[in-house]
């Protein structure tokens, strides 16, 4: 099974950030553009053998605000989640569902077959199929004697 990882230089920002909320928190002070709870979007990614699956939790974003590009080894989401109307005249108890841009970049580790790209969007979900490039696939060898 092969596991996906992101850039270690974007895990090294989303630390940065959340230490920025917590000193925020400290002292009071709360950006609602930072995303409180982790990652956003959350993304679950595996390898069926013959393509990457990338599911990416999405739900109140319109697909006119989601850019979703691909090269030969990378897949990345960008977007940006509109705010519940007037969030600084609101006295929040519990704020979780943060809005803003966000820009996530998985690298696959194997090359995959761009033009065979197939996404889906449904309940929230955004599936992507990425297929590995033909030369990447796993092959049987014969051995001969």
């Amino acid at each position: 099974m092969t596991v996906l990882r992101t850039h270690r230089f974007n895990d090294i920002w989303q630390e940065m950030n959340r230490w920025q909320q917590h000193m925020g928190d400290l002292f009071g002070e709360r950006d609602y553009s930072k995303n409180a709870c982790g990652v956003f979007p959350p993304i679950n990614t595996y390898d069926n053998g013959e393509s990457y699956i990338v599911l990416a939790e999405i739900p109140g974003i319109s697909l006119d605000d989601l850019d979703i590009t691909a090269t030969a080894t990378q897949l990345t989401l960008k977007g940006e989640r509109s705010p519940n109307n007037d969030i600084a005249d609101r006295s929040y108890h519990r704020a979780e569902r943060d809005h803003g841009s966000f820009n996530r970049t998985i690298d696959l580790g194997q090359p995959i077959d761009p033009d065979k790209i197939d996404a889906r969007f449904e309940n929230g979900v955004l599936e992507i199929v990425l297929p590995r490039a033909a030369h990447a696939l796993p092959r049987q060898i014969t051995v001969k004697n």
